[in-house]
């Protein structure tokens, strides 16, 4: 069983998926599940995941997520934006699209993720102040979205720090038009985030996954 696991180290990402699809992880552990609540590692997870702890976001963030992904669950990615905008984190944009899954959102969504950093970086865009979460697909350039293809606008409602904001969005996100861009409001004087709700936890579980590996010879 333990070569099983370790065999995913000579192999890339795409192999992986082939070769692991639907199996559970924890079957490679004499324990299952119950190893991450063991101290050591409940510990490393609290202290080093930033959505649970606490923390205040002080620089701009864009985060996209498909509302049916499998992996990336988007209740428990709307928790930690939940969480980071009660921190009183100065700016989140939190983009859902209704009809991606886990690979179609990052296929999807990632041009509209560069186009919002470079709107921000190469056009002084201010991005939105406060928390704003946008729902919508991908390239829909319809109300109820900050659009790109042209100077359309539109409002989106969101929460910071528990309490209901509005922001009125510019659209910014180039030819093909998207559920992204800056939107009004103050600009942070620190650098903008972004990424993929899906690709970020993602990643996180690999790197558990292997810090766990390492662990798990000691238990």
């Amino acid at each position: 069983m333990s070569s099983e696991f370790y065999r995913a180290n000579s192999t890339c990402v795409t192999g992986d998926l082939v070769d692991f699809v639907g199996q559970n992880i924890f079957n490679y552990f004499s324990n299952g599940e119950e190893f991450f609540f063991k101290p050591p590692v409940i510990n490393f997870l609290n202290d080093n995941t930033m959505a649970t702890n606490g923390s205040k976001l002080e620089s701009p963030l864009y985060v996209y997520q498909g509302i049916p992904d499998q992996i990336a669950i988007v209740g428990e990615v709307d928790k930690a934006i939940d969480r980071y905008c009660a921190a009183g984190s100065e700016s989140i944009q939190y983009n859902k699209d209704p009809n991606t899954d886990h690979t179609g959102t990052a296929a999807a969504g990632d041009e509209f993720a560069v186009e919002w950093l470079k709107d921000i970086l190469e056009n002084n865009s201010k991005p939105v102040s406060g928390c704003v979460t946008i729902t919508t697909a991908f390239g829909n350039s319809s109300a109820g979205a900050t659009t790109a293809a042209g100077n359309s606008t539109a409002s989106a409602t969101g929460a910071n720090g528990g309490n209901n904001v509005t922001a009125t969005a510019s659209a910014t996100a180039g030819e093909s038009g998207a559920a992204t861009g800056s939107a009004s409001g103050a600009s942070s004087g620190t650098s903008p985030q972004t990424g993929s709700a899906s690709m970020m936890l993602t990643n996180s579980v690999l790197a558990i996954t292997m810090f766990a590996a390492g662990l798990a010879l000691s238990f």
